[in-house]
């Protein structure tokens, strides 16, 4: 290489710079002038030489500062960082803003100066060039061209578009771009870059007004590592800031290029694979509107076609409920004060179905410098979280019903002692011929009965066990109740019944199913009151663990399907939720006591079975109840029900009553006697043994309370049971009969419900006679 002098600015101490350090360079042919400076005021000056042609910086006393001053006064200058090792953060830094040359200091300062000799050597032998040129203006150029010396197409044009300096990576590029090398002073017809020369020249036009900018560059006519160039076009200017020129750095950014359409493949797949995920997934941008979404998201939310949700707010999606805090989780993410979240969350759907969502949130970078993403994955726990309900509805239920049968059962014993007096009376008045002060006293007596239904329901309501199961035909018993749905509904609401041709029997208590069928005509006929059309409709559904059922949380298996349907008013979301809640009513004051839809909820799963209400304001209501099916045959009648009671007696049959309360037990004895029996009476167990010790061979039935003061009716039953074999029993008690089954022959024992009317003792005692007589 020609022997030439070179200059080098150094700012602060670099000790490793002493006379040796000189003498060794010049050795090898790079004789070196050194300028030392120690203040950044004094190394602004000098940095203005142009003849300087290579600087290196000692940042230990300075840190960050001398790195912006350097790429403030000579960005286009060779430049060498040298530092201790806790200052690699500048290092670092100064890569970052494009200068590639460092040194940092071991503990060896013999080691320290032969890399920094290695260092310069370099600079000198790739950038320096020789101060060939007169004029200042040409020289900064010439420098300015140092830098891009060997990397990539550096060229510096003049104000009038001519060629002033072209490097060896440029002169490759316009070769073969052009067919032929330009040569300096050439038009810029033999080395524009764009498309156009037209192009070009407003490029070159647009830098020398003043302005930098990059535009990139593709050229099919080269390789694939080589074909994309991106030109940063940059006015070059004096000091007293004219522009004189212009230079273009060229910078390959071709495998860049690549690497971005590969990563894009990979993209690609992984959005085909994000499609196929069977989990809900979606990406949100920071307004909280959709980006992206799988079709596993599309089926959550129950939307059957493809609709694109991009733009669409995510919080459109959300229960009204529940948005403000869902809005506030997603925005801790995109502020960065959390990463991720996991919350159950309610969706609202167009079919208005209920929509639990387990998700989790996490903050995703979509790309460096790019504004954050939201990737949330959804499990539906719907079916799960309709489950605890209904375990918390049952158990509320549970507790309101050890209440409501305390409560019905001291109101049934009060209710059969006003009953059976004003029947006494009445039959008293009417035996003197006092028809209105007798008609006075029916009336209580049916104040009684209404008030019986309504500790019936109490009765049912709190019972914790199924009363005795028949195994029924659920056809023929809404055929047999036909009548008297009419009657219920009234003028103006018609009654359609579309029965299953073929229907399995249930299980049920005769007098439930009676229940479910009146409460649920009732409440329909109460929302029709401007008239309107009840379906009744039966049907059968069985489905394995495979197939998927009709409803969520409705276990596999064959079911009976009753669906009760109205016109009526419907019910918005609030009644919706409370509908089954005990005590709960919509109805005016004194018109309803909120007792039958929960007797009908609590009848329903005590047998297994399951209730659904599909309902909408102005658009009527479905109850819709599955019947787990049996498999047992129907219950045959084993006698004819129509000679109950008929029979003639040889003699006058004997009636043992067990019962602490006189008002109740006097009454009952005198109903009986009129009746033609024979009574004797007991007011507790003590009392009734010494009776039957006396008059066994007497007593045909006996009518005993459940509950005594001294013991339990049932225990006294069974204990008189083997010495009695053809002893008839009937309880009877103010609580549901719960306590009277299990026992051994309960199944041949009668129930007598508190209160009872004076037709229904006497029609009770005679059937429970007649059947032991056809045993």
């Amino acid at each position: 290489m020609t022997k030439y002098k070179y200059k080098a600015l150094v700012l602060g101490e670099l000790p490793e710079m002493d006379d040796d350090f000189g003498r060794t360079l010049s050795e090898e042919f790079y004789p070196i002038e050194i300028v030392r400076v120690h203040e950044l005021p004094d190394f602004r000056e000098a940095i203005e030489d142009p003849d300087i042609d290579v600087i290196l910086v000692d940042i230990v006393p300075f840190g960050l500062e001398v790195l912006n001053v350097v790429m403030e006064t000579a960005p286009m200058r060779p430049i060498i960082m040298v530092c201790d090792p806790e200052h690699l953060d500048v290092i670092l830094e100064s890569k970052r803003r494009g200068l590639e040359l460092s040194v940092v200091r071991g503990e060896k300062p013999e080691i320290n100066k032969e890399r920094l000799l290695l260092e310069i050597k370099t600079v000198i032998e790739q950038f320096a060039e020789p101060p060939s040129m007169r004029y200042i203006t040409v020289v900064n150029l010439m420098r300015y061209a140092q830098f891009h010396n060997v990397y990539q197409p550096f060229f510096i044009v003049d104000r009038h578009h001519r060629l002033l300096y072209i490097n060896k990576a440029g002169l490759d590029l316009t070769g073969s771009l052009r067919g032929r090398p330009p040569k300096l002073g050439d038009p810029p017809q033999t080395f524009f870059l764009d498309d156009t020369l037209e192009e070009f020249e407003d490029h070159l036009g647009q830098a020398i007004r003043g302005e930098e900018f990059e535009v990139e560059h593709t050229f099919e006519s080269l390789g694939e590592h080589e074909q994309h160039i991106e030109a940063l076009y940059r006015p070059v200017r004096t000091k007293e800031r004219g522009v004189i020129g212009v230079t273009i750095a060229c910078k390959n950014i071709g495998p860049l290029r690549l690497a971005e359409e590969r990563l894009e493949q990979v993209g690609q797949t992984l959005w085909k694979y994000f499609a196929l995920v069977p989990l809900p997934l979606i990406i949100l941008e920071e307004d909280l509107s959709v980006e992206r979404w799988n079709p596993a998201f599309l089926k959550l939310l129950g939307l059957e076609s493809d609709p694109s949700l991009a733009g669409e707010r995510i919080d459109k999606f959300i229960h009204p409920d529940e948005r403000e805090a869902f809005r506030a989780e997603l925005n801790r993410l995109f502020s960065g004060d959390k990463d991720y979240f996991l919350r159950e969350q309610r969706y609202s759907t167009d079919k208005g179905a209920p929509l639990w969502v387990s998700q989790i949130g996490f903050a995703i970078d979509k790309k460096i410098g790019q504004e954050r993403r939201v990737l949330l994955i959804a499990v539906d726990v719907t079916a799960r979280k309709l489950a605890e309900e209904r375990a918390e509805q049952t158990q509320r239920m549970n507790a309101l019903g050890e209440l409501a049968s305390g409560v019905a059962h001291d109101f049934n014993n009060i209710l059969t002692v006003i009953g059976s007096v004003a029947q006494l009376l009445s039959l008293a008045l009417t035996e003197k011929g006092e028809e209105e002060l007798a008609g006075y006293v029916e009336k209580i007596d049916n104040a009684v009965q209404r008030a019986t239904a309504l500790t019936n329901q109490l009765v049912t309501f709190g019972q914790k066990e199924d009363s005795e199961q028949e195994v029924i035909d659920l056809n023929a018993h809404l055929r047999g109740i036909r009548e008297l749905l009419i009657d219920v509904l009234g003028k103006g609401i018609d009654l359609e019944i579309d029965l299953a041709p073929r229907l399995s029997p249930i299980e049920i208590d005769k007098g439930q199913i009676d229940q479910i069928t009146m409460n649920l005509t009732v409440n329909a006929r109460d929302a029709m009151p401007d008239g309107g059309r009840l379906r009744i409709k039966t049907s059968q559904i069985k489905f394995g663990p495979r197939e998927i059922p009709p409803r969520l949380d409705l276990p596999p298996g064959d079911w009976v399907v009753l669906q009760v349907s109205d016109t009526g008013v419907g019910m918005n979301r609030e009644t919706r939720q409370r509908l089954f809640e005990p005590f709960f009513t919509t109805k005016d004051l004194g018109k309803g006591t909120g007792l039958g839809l929960a007797t009908v909820y609590r009848v329903v799963t005590k047998m297994n079975g399951k209730i659904y209400v599909d309902t909408k304001p102005g658009e009527g209501t479905t109850f819709t109840i599955y019947i787990p099916a049996s498999e047992r045959e129907l219950d045959r009648v084993a006698f004819d029900e129509s000679q109950r009671g008929e029979k003639a007696e040889s003699r006058p049959a004997c009636i043992l009553i067990l019962e602490d309360e006189e008002h109740i037990r006097k009454p009952y004895r005198i109903f009986l006697e009129r009746a033609g029996f024979r009574v004797m009476e007991a007011a507790n167990v003590v009392e009734a043994q010494a009776v039957v010790d006396e008059c066994a061979h007497e007593i045909d039935l006996l009518l005993a309370d459940v509950v005594l003061p001294d013991g339990s009716g049932v225990e006294f039953a069974m204990a008189v049971s083997p010495l009695l074999p053809r002893l008839e029993i009937i309880f009877m008690s103010g609580y549901a009969p719960d306590l009277i089954y299990g026992a051994p022959n309960a199944l041949k024992w009668q129930f007598l419900a508190k209160p009872a009317s004076r037709q229904q003792l006497i029609a009770t005692v005679r059937a429970s006679l007649t059947s032991g007589r056809a045993r």
